[in-house]
Parts: C-alpha cells; sequence; structure tokens
C-alpha cells in the first residue's frame, strides 16, 4: 500500500503485506483506529515504511514482519511505542505484552513469519516495565523511556530517516 499521506481516524486497516506495509512517500498522522500489519517476510523491506514522519496521537498499530528495515511511529508522537526484534524467526506463534501488574495489553498472532513486532499504544507508559511473550514463553522485559523503545538484539531505522537510527529505550 503506497501512500502519499495517510490520516486514520476512527478505523480498522488490516494489510497482508508481500513488500513493504504501510508505505508512505511522505507523512503518516494516526489519531485513532487500528492497524494490523503481517508481513513482510524478507528484510529488503518492512511493515512500516515512511520518508517523512509517522506521527501518532491515537490509536493503536501492530506489525509484525522482518527486522531488516522495521520502523516504529517517529519520535515525534504522542504515543509511545517498541519495536522488539527477536533473535529467532517464528511462525503462527503467539506474541503477548503484559504490564508490571501481568495485564495483557495486546495479544496477536501474526500470519506470516516474523522476527521483528512493532506495538504502539495509549497502553504503553513511559516508565512503566512489560514483559513479552512469545509463544507461551517469557522472551523479555522492557521499561519505556521514551517515544520509541527497541528491544532485542536488532537494530531498526527506528523513527525514520530523517530522524537517523534511533536506539533510545531499555536494551535489555
Amino acid at each position: 500500500m503506497i501512500l502519499k499521506m495517510l490520516q486514520l481516524k476512527e478505523e480498522l486497516l488490516y494489510i497482508n503485506a508481500g513488500g513493504d506495509g504501510l508505505d508512505s512517500n511522505g507523512d503518516v498522522v494516526m489519531t485513532g483506529g487500528t492497524i494490523v500489519i503481517d508481513g513482510p517476510e524478507d528484510s529488503a523491506n518492512g511493515a512500516i515504511d515512511y520518508e517523512s514522519s509517522f506521527d501518532m496521537s491515537g490509536g493503536e498499530i501492530i506489525a509484525a514482519g522482518s527486522s531488516g528495515m522495521a520502523m516504529t511511529s517517529s519520535s515525534t508522537s504522542a504515543i509511545n511505542s517498541v519495536n522488539i526484534t527477536f533473535s529467532t524467526t517464528y511462525s503462527n506463534t503467539e506474541i503477548i505484552i503484559k504490564d508490571s501488574n501481568g495485564n495483557e495489553i495486546v495479544s496477536y498472532t501474526p500470519v506470516k513469519k516474523f522476527n521483528s513486532f512493532v506495538f504502539g499504544s495509549e497502553n504503553l507508559k513511559t516508565g512503566e516495565t512489560y514483559t513479552v511473550y512469545a509463544g507461551g514463553e517469557e522472551i523479555d522485559s522492557f521499561t519505556v523511556s521514551g517515544t520509541i523503545t527497541n528491544v532485542g538484539n536488532g537494530g531498526s531505522f527506528g523513527g525514520g530517516f530523517q530522524g537517523g537510527k534511533n536506539m533510545g529505550g531499555d536494551r535489555r
């Protein structure tokens, strides 16, 4: 899906990507709704790909795909995002993120192979610690310390090409 600009307010957008998933040659503005992206599986593409900025002030995004070109929302967003890079490629595996009280804040089973899971939501609170589960097994914990938190052993393009590589957050 190639866009010049996308403004999502109160809808559900599902993308099953063979190449880039949410692909904007300009800006993405998200004020509500939900975006779910499955794929891509190859590292030359990303589930989220934008040129200028991806500003989230509401809603949720779930993007599972390859880690090679993984991006999150921009660091200028009002909503926090996490990019989790796994050392294993998973297939048909449920990913769950729970808060420090054990409350599930997201649960999703991607339909394609993936080693990157991006989640952006008002439910990710700065200073809070979360635990990631894959297939019922605890994989990692992280503390949200900024708008973009990168978790795992891989890098990402973080907040887009203009902002450079963003490695913020608590990496364990």
